[in-house]
């Protein structure tokens, strides 16, 4: 597996377990961080550039 996918796994598994299990929070939450935390991911990409595309 890839570091990238790695690092998928790991944030999707902290939503999952820690932010429903464990903090009760709701799908929808959990929907709207993700979209969040890719807005900002996709926002640091175009601001700094892609290191992937050389």
């Amino acid at each position: 597996m890839r570091r990238t996918n790695d690092l998928a796994v790991l944030i999707e598994r902290w939503f999952t377990d820690r932010l429903m299990k464990h903090r009760g929070v709701s799908s929808n939450t959990i929907a709207f961080c993700r979209d969040t935390f890719s807005s900002c991911l996709r926002s640091h990409r175009r601001a700094l550039g892609d290191p992937h595309r050389s």
